[in-house]
């Protein structure tokens, strides 16, 4: 790299190499830093220095704008020509040379004049994010004498009930005199009753819904294990079958082809059958296939059965952990959880096991005795069954 007339070095390379050099044509200015930005050309951005480098370079380059680009909601701004501006809600307006046009909605602004477009980001009214700690005193009025909902058992299930009057907690806080400081809401708060029994018959309606998904996964586990293990022995079976008619085998090497093909079913058996079914499915396993299957849930039922492991030890944990519940079972009323189960392998299997046990079916159709025969020779070996002339 260079030093060159049409540009300015700005920093250097301990070797006086031009590190970072500063070109400006026409309204627009150019930094070229001739280092990699990147691990790959060094250690640079391992450095503490590298952050502030980046951040100075933008703030130079922002330096020679001419217009601030960075506003706040209810700015005005002076339109020099005419021009046609786009809303951040995607409307348009069109304003004429001179006029002053107020930016009200936070977002960004085109501003098209000619063939020049200018964008402009408007923030929010910074008043939304004051932080400013409230008054102790303010804070009670305003959660003074809250409304209670209470969890109550109904014929369909549970709900919450509203056993306070909103309006009345309302007006008594105005009465009160109390001043509600300008930019921020009144806070109005409900405080969730929930009994220990309440909460006792929530999580065992809980418990229900996830035993039906148990229950559901282990018939799809009992039916696609069948399934297969059917399959499984049709192809042991024709196997056996093709094989001593191919080989002619006598007694004994039939005991024995018999004896592995039903040390393979057995082993099919437990693979497929027994040992899945051995298998123990936590509820937070299975709450999250439902959740996956059904999204809707947000994530309210994983939570609720959380929650079911541990001890309510107050009231208000329990109104919290019931309204949680209480929501869970509303949501999981509208659908059925055990459709959460994937029934896709079970529909596979299950077609084909019937294409082979309709295949073989077709068989004892077509020659029944030659396959009873056949099927003498290798399920019952010790028996003496000469080989027929087919």
């Amino acid at each position: 790299m260079k030093d060159t007339q049409d540009s300015e070095v700005i920093l250097r390379f301990s070797n006086n190499r031009a590190a970072l050099l500063e070109c400006r044509q026409e309204k627009g200015t150019t930094l070229f830093f001739s280092a990699g930005m990147d691990m790959r050309a060094g250690d640079f951005p391992l450095h503490g220095i590298y952050v502030p480098f980046v951040r100075e370079a933008v703030r130079l380059l922002q330096a020679h704008e001419t217009k601030a680009q960075g506003l706040g909601a209810g700015h005005l701004m002076q339109i020099d020509s005419e021009a046609t501006i786009e809303l951040p809600d995607g409307s348009n307006q069109k304003c004429a040379a001179g006029a002053t046009f107020a930016l009200t909605q936070p977002g960004i602004y085109s501003i098209k004049s000619g063939t020049r477009t200018e964008l402009y980001a408007v923030n929010g009214d910074p008043k939304e994010s004051d932080l400013t700690p409230a008054a102790a005193a303010d804070i009670e009025k305003l959660i003074a004498s809250p409304p209670e909902t209470e969890i109550r058992r109904t014929a369909d299930g549970f709900e919450r009930i509203l056993t306070g009057d909103a309006r009345t907690n309302a007006r008594t806080q105005t009465e009160s005199g109390m001043v509600v400081p300008a930019g921020r809401r009144r806070v109005v708060c409900f405080r969730i009753v929930c009994r220990s029994n309440c909460i006792e018959e929530m999580m065992t309606a809980l418990q229900k819904k996830i035993d039906a998904v148990r229950s559901a996964w282990r018939r799809t586990e009992i039916l696609k294990g069948g399934a297969t293990l059917l399959a499984d022995a049709v192809i042991v079976v024709l196997a056996l079958i093709a094989i001593d008619a191919i080989y002619h085998l006598p007694t004994p090497a039939r005991a024995l082809l018999l004896a592995v093909g039903l040390a393979t079913l057995v082993g099919a058996a437990f693979l497929v059958l027994l040992r899945p079914l051995k298998r123990q499915l936590p509820d937070s396993e299975l709450a999250i296939h439902v959740e996956t299957r059904y999204p809707a849930l947000n994530g309210m039922l994983m939570a609720a059965v959380e929650y079911e492991q541990y001890e309510v030890t107050d009231q208000v944990q329990a109104g919290l952990v019931g309204a949680l519940v209480v929501d869970c079972l509303d949501q999981a009323a509208r659908v059925n959880i055990a459709d959460a189960i994937d029934k896709g392998r079970l529909k596979q299997r299950a077609i084909v096991a019937t294409v082979l046990l309709a295949f073989f079916m077709g068989a004892v159709l077509i020659r029944p005795d030659l396959l009873k025969h056949q099927l003498a020779r290798v399920l019952l070996p010790w028996i003496d069954v000469p080989m027929t002339g087919d």
